[in-house]
């Protein structure tokens, strides 16, 4: 019921924005929307407990979905009044008071109906008011309910010592490294933890460890608890102890405290080890970790969690180990092991067998859902194509229990980031999801909530990351300073992510919100434009707007200073923003001053005027595309160049000489500006088709954060580049495309520097010089791939295996 906590947080503020932005809508009755705006703000409050029961509890459910039908009905009223106005042509004062007077029958009308509707609304609000009484008293009835349900659940303890060698498949590895990691090291307790996403195996590899016989017999005392969500300290003490002692009547007599100190005294005296399965939380572990001694004396204890979190609060120092997917190989063994309980796989099966496997992801607990289902149905070849086709459909609809193993981790969520999570579902399977467009759809859902003046786009990011963290998201790929560029999902998370956002009627809700472009915040276009219009700026909830066209250059029309939410803006081609009035003035408390906007990419060079960029101070991302040698052209001793240097949060910068019809290279750029002219917290920059000479990186390599540096085609010209000392203190990605370099003569260490991506052609062989503390120089040539990534040390160890033969 996330999505309703979204809904009540966009109505609030559009009811924040009628009397500022439509107070003739509400002319008369700005008491009673104030009234309103209190009743729901009391309904939000209340909706958050709610919510906390709704997975469990029908009546908790539909509380929360009589709110959500409230919200929604009050959305409709205010949208509709406001659509309405904004379809109707601006005018003045004079001329409503001429309409008031000519027709006074269709105003009052108006204001009858919006009237109507209020008291309807606040009625139903009302009536939802007084069931808070009488749910209150069913909440403290189900809290009796959980806790009975609690102390069931936990006499149904896993017991350790019993492990299914069939499912201990692709762990040889895992077990090995373990089972070392914990008789070997220091003396001290250390806690080493085992992380990975839910049915991936975590409990199945600590089983198959605590029945090791190494460990066995390296271990005077073993015990084992499982923790789980709805954890107990005192229940998980007691369950120790009674792996170690009898139980006495005195014991259950202690405080949690006390039981704690008794487990400390019993452990204090052996070397032990303790399995601790399933913890879910940084608290629950600061709960637990008073009743493990540190005696020096080899003594471990094993965690397992689905929370990175968890695991390196338990542990900073110690990596958890993160237990990986099985290969299809592995997922195929464990397939036929589980179906055909070592019998031979009939041939006209087992292909179909293996795409079945294939299809589990590397999950075990897919895997097995999955194989359980076929083991217990004829094993005709008609019946395994349909499961084939649907694997994860299948697993989602016929184990129960796979599907509530997963929706533990989607449960334990906090409310913010529920929605997150559901709108994966909107994604396709097995697509890498770009989380620059991710992060960005968020933000325009409405998703992320402001935390003092932090950036949205970057308290998205840190969603992401707990997701990551949660093993809920999967990492598809990752940029060199660590972040992550793409996302996916697990086949059966997404089947998740499609059942909690039906049962919410999640998607069908944002596909509504899309229809109606009033309250549209991302939209991506294609096909031949060249003007955005002026009317795109009645859209004034647009945050962020893509453009993709077919012509070189596009006008935008649109005035992106009266839209108070834009933030992003990216065309194809080059295009031409043009500024606010000239007359108004430009100091901090200048209305048109955009605080929002994040990104320009890709404008023309006459875009990058004062009046526009002095406006967008908080700028990360430009990219320019035209004439670049606009930019550098100084006209009364200043050049527009000197607009961007201002930019001082200003991260990423691109420039793309782009001079059609004449070549680039008739119009090439001159010359770069001084390196304390760029803008002061540059990361990252790119050229492409500026025709520099080398002698100019001398310029890029004095820039104080550089990072990341790609160089695409025909950004410098000459066969030599011998860079100075001293330069590109922290760059870590470098990136050559076409060029005619053929020599390039290092001569120094650039120690942060991580990878180079070479595009190299098939003419002569591109060669790197290392200049060594002899006056010799040797030439390494590289072999010659398309966009090759070559990791600087792979370079200098190739180098250095030359010197020694020719030593």
């Amino acid at each position: 019921m996330a999505a309703a906590e979204v809904s009540i947080r966009f109505l609030l503020q559009n009811l924040e924005d009628l009397p500022i932005y439509n107070p003739d809508l509400i002319s008369g009755e700005t008491d009673k929307v104030e009234v309103l705006y209190q009743e729901l703000r009391l309904l939000q409050a209340f909706l958050s407990d709610s919510i906390e029961r709704s997975s469990e509890f029908e009546t908790a459910k539909e509380f929360v979905r009589k709110i959500r039908d409230v919200v929604c009905k009050t959305e409709d009223v205010v949208d509709t009044l406001v659509a309405e106005s904004f379809a109707q042509p601006p005018r003045s004062q004079l001329w409503k008071a001429f309409c008031f007077f000519v027709n006074p029958a269709k105003l009052f009308k108006e204001r009858k109906l919006f009237k109507a509707e209020l008291g309807n609304i606040s009625e139903r609000i009302k009536s939802i008011t007084t069931m808070r009484q009488s749910y209150t008293n069913f909440s403290i009835e189900v809290d009796k309910v959980r806790e009975s349900w609690k102390s069931t659940t936990s006499s149904r303890r896993r017991n350790p010592n019993i492990v299914e060698e069939e499912s201990v498949i692709g762990m040889f590895d895992d077990v090995k490294m373990l089972v070392h990691r914990l008789t070997g090291g220091s003396q001290h307790l250390e806690v080493i933890s085992v992380v990975g996403m839910g049915g991936v195996g975590k409990t199945t590899l600590a089983r198959k460890i605590y029945t090791d016989p190494s460990i066995e017999y390296h271990f005077y005392i073993r015990a084992w608890t499982y923790v789980s969500q709805e954890y107990n300290r005192r229940r998980v003490f007691l369950n120790i102890l009674s792996s170690l002692t009898q139980l006495t009547d005195q014991m259950s007599k202690m405080s949690d405290e006390k039981l704690g100190e008794e487990l400390c005294l019993h452990l204090q005296s052996r070397k032990y080890l303790v399995v601790v399965d399933d913890v879910w939380t940084r608290t629950a572990w600061d709960d637990l970790k008073m009743a493990f001694p540190n005696t020096d004396n080899g003594s471990r204890i094993l965690l397992t969690s689905r929370n990175r979190d968890v695991a390196l609060h338990a542990n900073h120092i110690s990596p958890p180990h993160y237990l990986r997917f099985l290969t299809d190989d592995e997922s195929w063994e464990l397939f036929r092991r589980k179906v055909f309980r070592g019998a031979d796989c009939p041939s006209e099966l087992e292909e179909l067998g293996k795409q079945i496997a294939k299809k589990c992801s590397g999950l075990p607990l897919a895997v097995l859902v999955v194989a359980g289902l076929l083991s217990k149905k004829d094993k005709t070849y008609g019946w395994w194509k349909r499961v084939a086709d649907s694997v994860s459909s299948y697993v989602a609809r016929d184990s129960r229990e796979c599907m509530d193993i997963l929706a533990l981790s989607y449960n334990h969520l906090p409310h913010h980031l529920k929605v997150c999570f559901m709108y994966f579902g909107l994604f396709p399977g097995d697509f890498d999801i770009p989380v620059w467009k991710l992060l960005r759809l968020w933000v325009a859902e409405g998703f992320i909530q402001q935390i003092g003046q932090g950036c949205l786009e970057d308290i998205a990011e840190e969603y992401l990351q707990d997701l990551v963290d949660r093993n809920l998201i999967l990492v598809a790929k990752r940029r060199t300073n660590g972040r992550i560029k793409a996302c996916r999902t697990h086949d059966l998370m997404r089947e998740l992510c499609l059942i909690e956002a039906a049962e919410e009627e999640f998607l069908q809700e944002i596909t509504c919100e899309i229809i109606q472009l009033f309250h549209l915040r991302y939209a991506s276009l294609f096909g031949k434009f060249e003007v955005v219009p002026a009317s795109i700026s009645n859209l004034r909830n647009l945050q962020t707007l893509i453009v993709k066209t077919t012509f070189g250059s596009i006008d935008i029309q649109a005035n992106i200073w009266k839209m108070l939410q834009f933030r992003h803006l990216y065309t194809s081609a080059s295009s031409l923003l043009h500024g606010p009035p000239s007359k108004t003035r430009m100091d901090s408390e200048n209305p048109l001053l955009r605080r929002n906007i994040q990104t320009f990419s890709m404008i023309s060079p006459d875009s990058c005027k004062e009046s526009i960029l002095d406006r967008t101070p908080n700028l990360k991302k430009l990219g320019i595309r035209g004439k670049l040698i606009t930019l550098v052209e100084e006209k009364r001793g200043s050049s527009m160049f000197d607009n961007i240097a201002n930019l001082d949060h200003l991260e990423a910068l691109k420039l793309l000489n782009d001079t059609f019809p004449l070549p680039c290279f008739e119009i090439k750029l001159p010359f770069l500006p001084r390196w304390d002219n760029f803008p002061p917290n540059l990361k990252k920059l790119t050229l492409s088709e500026t025709f520099l000479d080398w002698e100019h990186m001398s310029t890029l390599g004095k820039l104080p954060h550089l990072e990341v540096l790609k160089l695409k085609d025909n950004a410098f010209l000459g066969q030599l580049w011998e860079p100075l000392n001293e330069g590109f203190r922290l760059l870590k990605v470098l990136q050559l495309g076409k060029t005619d370099l053929v020599h390039w003569k290092a001569s120094g260490d650039v120690y942060t520097l991580q990878m180079i991506e070479l595009y190299c052609p098939t003419a002569p062989s591109v060669q790197v010089q290392k200049r060594t503390s002899t006056a010799n120089h040797h030439m390494l040539p590289l072999d010659h791939h398309t966009a090759d990534k070559v990791p600087l040390h792979y370079i200098f160890r190739k180098i250095l295996q030359q010197l020694r033969r020719r030593i």
